[in-house]
């Protein structure tokens, strides 16, 4: 097990926002740096599309990340969309291949093997930005190629937009 102390070549992005901090970032997080401590996070905090942000899920999601090594939050104070997070969030990463994940996912361990052990068996075996379970739900996205390709289109706010332009 003394792989998974190793720093991973890839980066995790996460997109989050106010209503799913309790119910899928804690547990989401935890469980991640659960299976791989040393992994880069980077956390995409989306603000809300027709309030003010909330202050104190401002300070709730700030102190809960601290308690982790490694991982990066970066706030919106206003609704932006999924397409910018994910362009930015694949840029602030250190490295050119990110985990792109939303926050509603569960990645617990079954029979010994985690998540990241198929992932990593996975990046091993395809080259550049690929799918995971058919979906951008969640999906590994290399920034060379992102650039190449030139960007999720920022502009499109709709449901399921943004993949279809990529």
């Amino acid at each position: 097990m003394l792989e998974h102390l190793v720093t991973p070549h890839y980066s995790v992005v996460i997109t989050t926002f106010d209503k799913r901090f309790e119910t899928f970032l804690v547990p989401l997080l935890a469980e991640i740096k659960a299976q791989r401590p040393n992994i880069e996070v980077i956390i995409m905090i989306n603000g809300p599309a027709k309030e003010g942000f909330n202050e104190r899920y401002r300070s709730d999601i700030l102190s809960y990340v601290s308690r982790f090594s490694n991982v990066f939050p970066t706030v919106f104070p206003s609704f932006q969309s999924l397409a910018k997070l994910w362009n930015r969030g694949s840029l602030t990463a250190s490295n050119n291949q990110a985990l792109i994940l939303n926050d509603d996912l569960e990645l617990k361990a079954k029979n010994g093997v985690c998540f990241f052990d198929l992932l990593e068996s996975a990046l091993a075996e395809n080259i550049g930005t690929f799918k995971i379970n058919g979906s951008f739900s969640h999906f590994v996205l290399d920034r060379r190629e992102l650039i190449e390709v030139g960007f999720f289109d920022e502009r499109l706010l709709g449901l399921g937009e943004e993949d279809g332009d990529f």
